[in-house]
């Protein structure tokens, strides 16, 4: 057998046992390979591949990038590492250049333009996530998924009646495409249709059993009509198959569901040992904090409340997308206007040009969206002496 053959025979077998979740040995198999011939780029890719599943990400990334350095026309690699960057490290920015790789490569790829499109909507760019996507359809006209991400560009930006029309045509091109059902589910959420939500997240479910986001999106929609019994199930099994997949991303969102439905139900403790564990797995997600302020907003504490508003800002990596622009839990924008009011409320009790005065106003700014104001506050905040390291933070968040 010679060379190439024996190269895609390992990959056929590699890709095989991926979809039996043997990991383990594919890891095996292609150190066995690198062994015998460091130079095999494939052997690193499947091997990345495998770290992946296995939730090993550094790894996986030091395989992808040997691969790549390997070959520097490897486009699967690219691909795979860039869906790595966006949907488990969010580092959307390495994405979206990994994917522009990939375009330069190939200028008809489809897929690349849509997962680049993607990663810009992530990233809060959305015009040109929109014309990412266009792009994608323009090569695959029938490409169901990228009307599937078009409608959820559209959704991120308000605009639910156009997400509605896109996610009708995905799922006209694909009625078997389940984050297409998922995705409208959760637009007929954010309508407040929960009926409607709750018939596609069914659909959603029965194509795909084991689909996590589609428990949460169910899950919430149950809870907004008071079917809690129902909703605390969906959101069990949003757990249990987030830990099965070993996303700690999508394991501390899961918490958070739980944790806003039982402040639903009125049973704070509850809500904030949830919330305290999705911290557990993912320190720097806003919508937790946000979630957490507004949890001792209703039990009356302010200073508790302010806190949490304040670390919403402080550990999200990008606090314009992650406040400002997107919506965490399907009431964000009234829990953004408590944390404005309950900022204010403090700042008017505060003595002028303190040191608390102008942190806690460098805080509000940022709920404004006002970087430039913020970090003026923040900086005339450390003059004065503020006491909390934060505030060094802050102004570190804010140097780019």
């Amino acid at each position: 057998m010679n060379d190439a053959n024996l190269i895609v025979n390992d990959a056929e077998r590699w890709s095989r046992y991926k979809y039996l979740h043997k990991y383990d040995d594919i890891i095996k198999e292609c150190t066995d390979a690198i062994a015998l011939d460091p130079q095999r780029s494939n052997a690193y890719r499947y091997r990345a591949d495998a770290y992946v599943e296995k939730d090993q990400l550094d790894l996986a990334i030091a395989d992808y990038n040997k691969a790549i350095k390997l070959d520097p026309e490897y486009i699967s690699a690219y691909k795979r590492r860039g869906y790595l960057y966006c949907h488990r490290k969010r580092e959307y920015d390495k994405a979206i250049n990994d994917y522009t790789k990939v375009i330069l490569l190939d200028p008809n790829d489809h897929e690349a333009y849509d997962r680049r499109g993607y990663s810009y909507t992530c990233q809060g760019n959305y015009a040109q996530a929109i014309n990412d996507h266009n792009r994608a359809i323009e090569l695959k006209s029938d490409y169901a998924l990228a009307y599937k991400n078009l409608g959820f560009v559209h959704s991120s930006m308000g605009e639910l009646d156009t997400a509605i029309i896109n996610l009708n045509t995905a799922i006209d091109l694909d009625q078997g495409l389940a984050v297409a059902y998922s995705t409208r589910g959760f637009v007929h959420s954010s309508k407040n249709d929960f009926h409607s939500a709750i018939a596609d997240l069914n659909t959603a479910i029965t194509l795909n059993e084991q689909y996590p986001k589609a428990y949460r999106n169910r899950g919430y929609a149950h809870a907004r009509l008071m079917n809690f019994r129902q909703a605390l199930q969906d959101h069990s099994n949003d757990i249990l198959y987030s830990f099965a997949l070993g996303d700690h991303q999508n394991l501390a969102s899961a918490y958070n569901a739980r944790g806003l439905t039982y402040t639903l139900m009125d049973e704070y403790g509850k809500a904030l040992k949830n919330y305290n564990q999705a911290i557990r797995y993912r320190q720097n997600q806003s919508r937790i904090y946000l979630n957490i302020g507004d949890l001792y907003r209703l039990q009356d504490n302010g200073e508790q409340a302010i806190e949490n508003y304040d670390n919403a800002v402080l550990y999200s990596p990008n606090h314009k997308i992650d406040v400002v622009d997107r919506n965490f839990a399907h009431n964000a924008g009234d829990i953004i206007k408590n944390a404005h009011r309950l900022l204010s409320e403090k700042i008017e009790s505060l003595q002028q040009n303190s040191a608390d005065y102008y942190y806690y106003s460098g805080v509000r700014a940022l709920f404004r969206n006002s970087t430039t104001a913020a970090i003026r506050y923040f900086r005339f905040a450390s003059d004065e002496g503020y006491h909390d390291p934060k505030v060094n933070q802050h102004i570190e968040n804010l140097k780019d």
